[in-house]
């Protein structure tokens, strides 16, 4: 297919340039076609070549009657930053693209499913001729801190999880018959061992029960003796099997630094839940119909996460046009007599979901606020379990909509205030 054809503006009633951009850390590819001329550049991603083509494009556009351009990129985390601030100050619009819309329409207009720098402007431009775009948000301040510190309080804890396989294969090579559960690692118990003894079962054996006992107790006052015999107990068992020596000693070492890696990743994970939640009181004070945190339900760092994801809830004009943001709307798939299982297109925003799955957990519980609905769900309309953990992501977001639109106080029965089948079954 000749590329240099005309592409007519169909769906840009008002005049507007699209300009199809491909970016990655060092390059932007542009495209662009005005008139019966194909323009296709390639400049370094820096702001002195940035803000030249620009114009250059600019003034090209506007001598061939255009009134403004249209950047169009497929969403690249920090590398195409640079060129939509450039571009937003010389006053040009920006907008996006999906990458599955991308690939589709390279194959559409290629019949393969190649993929290169030049390739990839096209089709992102082909697909903004069409329309086929989403919105670029530009947050106010508050909200671009609260969606900053959100993606480094995210990365504390992938950071937390790692740290934490490392201790749990570091503890199996030293302490192999350590029978507690993980979580009691993990608790006041726990680290006191941790501080004490480096969970070591030859430095545990060779201090002995009393001394053990002693130093715990000055630690954890509440830590229970049978607890601490259980423990002599494991070390007794594994010394057997592991050797004291210089590997012992270096296994030791690296469960020392996994674990100083994990209470640091703590610290600033902390530090920066802090800081989440001091922004949200902040972005309440600008908008009051923001919920509240609400005991038992709902946190109010929880609440900054979501809502430094989310953006402004007043740019929404519905509920369900969150669930499409979040990638939580559903989808059907149908083709003559076949009939595919509805799901969540999981086309929105990651991490929304993510944050959204994070609140949802521990109120399925049975005594916990959805945990009625939710085991309905499973238990009387056989619904899987993801999919029932769906359901009640979708319920949340919504009574969270609902308090924001009604600025009333949280009231537990009118969650399921419309749930009527769900009420009788109750």
């Amino acid at each position: 297919m000749n590329r240099s054809v005309v592409v007519r503006h169909s769906f840009n009633p008002f005049m507007v340039l699209d300009v199809g951009v491909d970016v990655s850390m060092d390059e932007l590819h542009f495209d662009a076609v005005i008139g019966n001329e194909a323009i296709q550049k390639e400049i370094a991603n820096r702001t002195e070549q940035i803000t030249v083509m620009l114009r250059w494009l600019s003034n090209k556009a506007k001598h061939s009657g255009f009134n403004n351009l249209r950047i169009v990129v497929e969403p690249t985390g920090n590398y195409h930053e640079l060129l939509f601030r450039i571009a937003t100050g010389m006053g040009l619009e920006t907008t996006y693209v999906r990458g599955e819309a991308v690939k589709k329409m390279n194959k559409i207009l290629h019949n393969d499913n190649g993929k290169t720098d030049k390739r990839d402007p096209v089709a992102i431009r082909e697909l903004a001729d069409r329309n086929i775009v989403f919105k670029h948000r530009r947050l106010p301040e508050i909200y671009q801190m609260m969606r900053r510190f959100n993606l480094m309080y995210a990365n504390e804890e992938k950071s937390m999880i790692e740290a934490k396989c490392r201790i749990h294969r570091c503890l199996t090579a030293v302490f192999p018959d350590l029978s507690f559960k993980s979580e009691f690692v993990y608790s006041p118990s726990g680290r006191a061992i941790m501080q004490c003894y480096s969970y070591d079962p030859h430095a545990i054996v060779r201090a002995g029960l009393k001394r053990v006992t002693k130093r715990l107790k000055a630690l954890v006052p509440r830590i229970r003796k049978l607890t601490i015999q259980r423990l002599m107990k494991y070390a007794y068992d594994s010394v057997q099997s592991t050797p004291p020596g210089r590997i012992n000693d270096l296994k030791i070492f690296e469960l020392r630094y996994a674990w100083d890696d994990m209470e640091s990743a703590e610290k600033r994970r902390a530090e920066i839940g802090k800081k989440l939640e001091n922004l949200y009181d902040e972005a309440r004070e600008a908008d009051n119909n923001l919920p509240k945190a609400i005991k038992g339900v709902v946190t109010k760092l929880a609440l900054a996460r979501l809502a430094g994801e989310l953006g402004p809830l007043s740019d929404f004009k519905s509920c369900q046009q969150i669930f499409k943001f979040s990638g939580l709307n559903l989808r059907e798939r149908e083709s003559g007599k076949f009939k595919g299982e509805i799901k969540i297109s999981k086309a929105g925003r990651f991490m929304v979901r993510s944050i959204v799955n994070q609140m949802v957990l521990p109120l399925v519980k049975r005594t916990r606020l959805f945990g009625a609905y939710y085991h309905f769900k499973t238990g009387v309309e056989k619904m899987k379990g993801t999919k029932a953990m769906t359901a009640v992501a979708r319920k949340l977001l919504k009574m969270l909509w609902g308090l924001y639109k009604s600025g009333a106080e949280f009231s537990p029965e009118r969650v399921f205030a419309c749930e009527s089948t769900f009420a009788e079954a109750a």
